[in-house]
This record gives C-alpha cells, structure tokens and sequence, in this order.
C-alpha cells in the first residue's frame, strides 16, 4: 500500500499493523496480554473517557524497542478512530512521525483544567478512574 491509501485508512481509524508496528511482528500472546492489563487498568481514553479504546505504548513505541512491547509502563489507552482520536491528537501531537515525550504532564492539564459551569470557573481534579501513569 501507498501513503495515500494509508492516509484514506487512517480517516476511518483503521491503521494496518504494518504501519503501527513498523513492519514488525506482535508476541504471539499480545492478545491475551491486552486482556490481562484490561482488567488491571479501566479501559478508559484518559483524555476524553471515551470506552472504545486501544492500547497504545506511551514512551517508547513498538518500532523504536520492541523489547518494551509488554512493559506496563510504557503503556496506557487511548480512543483512536473516526471523529474523536486522542491517540493521534495528544500522544503524536497531530503526526504519528512524532512522539510527544511530555504525555504525563499533559494527561494532568487536560484532566484538571477548569470548566466553566455557567456561573464560574471550577479547577477539576484528575480523574480516579482514568490512568493517569499507565
């Protein structure tokens, strides 16, 4: 495939693992993996609280050091598809040809920035439910 098929692709959200991964191959037990980190960390976009979500590498990507594939703290969840995609927005900073190395102290902005409520500004606190680390 073409840059501009993968471009058309990624509209959608849908982003072939030869592209995410580099061209490289998953463990074979990534799945299962997935899985078991699910029900230790909430499947929950951190920035939105969007549920339909995907387990991203946070410091490292999989094609920068595939020996970090499984390290949980190089990982959290993120919405990524069509409309909402905070995976490309706040962890590639609009370019997957970027990496933001600044996420944690992004996640705590985004999560505690006031909301106006109609009468005045309230600073909100991070939210329990969503990861702020992993």
């Amino acid at each position: 495939m073409n840059k501009l098929w993968y471009w058309i692709l990624s509209l959608f959200g849908i982003y072939p693992d030869a592209v995410i991964l580099g061209g490289l191959a998953r463990a074979s037990d990534w799945s299962q993996f997935v899985k078991d980190y699910a029900k230790i960390h909430p499947r929950v976009c951190p920035f939105c609280g969007k549920k339909k979500v995907q387990l991203h590498h946070k410091y490292e990507t999989f094609a920068q050091n595939p020996a970090r594939e499984k390290d949980s703290s190089n990982l959290m969840w993120a919405c990524q598809g069509f409309g909402t995609n905070c995976h490309l927005r706040y962890c590639h900073l609009g370019d997957f040809q970027s990496l933001n190395d600044q996420i944690d102290e992004w996640l705590i902005k985004i999560q505690t920035r006031p909301r106006w409520n109609g009468e005045e500004w309230i600073k909100k606190q991070p939210n329990k439910g969503r990861n702020t680390t992993s």
